[in-house]
Formats: C-alpha cells, sequence, structure tokens
C-alpha cells in the first residue's frame, strides 16, 4: 500500500467515526429533548391539577363567608377576665 492509501484509509475512518459520534450527539440530544418534553408536561399537569383544586377553594370560600370577628364585651379586658 502506498503512503497516499493509507493516508486516505486514516481520513475515511476518521470520518466514519466522526460520522457514528455526530449521529451519537443526536441520538443523545433527541432522547434528551423526549425526557424534557415528558417532564415538562408532568408540570403542565400539575399546574392544572392546582388551578383546579385553587378555583375549588375559591368556590368553597364563596360559599361560605368569613365569620364577623369576636366583639369583645366592653367589659372585658380581652383575655376573659373582667
Amino acid at each position: 500500500m502506498t503512503e497516499s492509501g493509507s493516508t486516505i484509509d486514516h481520513r475515511k475512518h476518521r470520518r466514519r467515526r466522526n460520522d457514528r459520534f455526530e449521529q451519537y450527539v443526536v441520538d443523545e440530544m433527541a432522547s434528551l429533548r423526549a425526557a424534557l418534553e415528558i417532564q415538562f408536561n408532568r408540570i403542565a399537569q400539575i399546574q392544572a391539577e392546582l388551578d383546579l383544586s385553587h378555583g375549588a377553594i375559591e368556590q368553597r370560600s364563596l360559599a361560605f363567608p368569613p365569620m364577623p370577628a369576636a366583639r369583645l364585651s366592653r367589659r372585658s379586658n380581652g383575655n376573659g377576665h373582667r
């Protein structure tokens, strides 16, 4: 094999190795992107559940208005003693 033939073989080998590495990176990025999408969807689902429960709490609080503040007797000093 000539020197130039050997150099061409090395270049082909390097190119194949680079191509495999590029494919690995592309596959890893796709995998990570899919994992992130799953997590974002889960976060959105939890947020929707929280919004629903918050709305339910608001509805219940509207159904039962707050109790008026207890009034202290004029004779009471606030701790139950006169």
